[in-house]
Formats: structure tokens, sequence, C-alpha cells
């Protein structure tokens, strides 16, 4: 079964060094913020991918994002700056660690899907509002 993303744009919770943007969204404009059109995407750096303390950092509370809103974790981390580093294969979120940060972080209705645009396993969580 193919995964339709139920979002429109996408955005870079952290933009430093981050290209790779899945299921072939176009980037939301920088004053955009989050929200149910929009999936924040959570790109890890090679020390957040081999850390679960670090990758857990790196997503944004839940509670801080509208409800409906949609996080997204990507399996491949950012590539190393330096000449010979891209030669090195680059590191992977594991997706039980991708799944398990969303999971801390409050997220629900966590899944993971694969992207056909070549983006790998994407975790994807839905922000959802506590009742009062």
């Amino acid at each position: 079964m193919t995964f339709v993303p139920p979002f429109a744009k996408a955005r870079f919770v952290s933009s430093e060094g981050s290209t790779l943007v899945p299921f072939g969204l176009p980037l939301a404009a920088a004053e955009e913020g989050p929200g149910p059109e929009t999936v924040s995407l959570v790109h890890a750096s090679h020390d957040e991918a081999e850390s679960a303390r670090n990758l857990v950092r790196a997503v944004p509370l839940a509670d801080d994002l509208p409800a409906g809103a949609f996080v997204a974790v990507l399996e491949l981390a950012r590539e190393r700056e330096g000449l010979l580093t891209r030669f090195l294969p680059r590191r992977r979120v594991a997706p039980e660690i991708a799944c398990a940060a969303l999971l801390a972080r409050g997220y629900a209705d966590i899944t993971l899907v694969v992207c056909p645009h070549g983006a790998g396993r994407v975790a994807l969580g839905t922000a959802k509002r506590s009742p009062a």
C-alpha cells in the first residue's frame, strides 16, 4: 500500500545542513509555521543519529505545536562537513529510536513509512492536545 501524505509542504526544525525532503514535498515559506498542512522535518546530525538522548532533544515537544501538526524523523542523517567524510557512509537513525523519540516528546499516531523519493524510512507522529 502506498503512503499518501496528509500534508502539502515541509519545513525543517533545524535547517542547518538539511537538504533531504521526503515525499517530493515543496518547502514551506520561511514565515509559515507548523500546522496540519506542513510537516516539520527532523533531519538528524551524526551525533543525534547515534544517541537516543540527542535525538529526543532534536524533536520538538508536541505541546509546542498546534494540534494536528505532523513531525517526521528522517532515517538518513545529514551529511558531514569536509571532503574526506563524504566518502564515509551516512549514519542512519534506527526506526525504533526514531519512534521512541516521537513518543518521548508526546506525539501520537506514530507510524513508520517508506519514502518513494529516496529519503528512506520516515517516522511520523501527530501532535495531539491533551484534555485540560
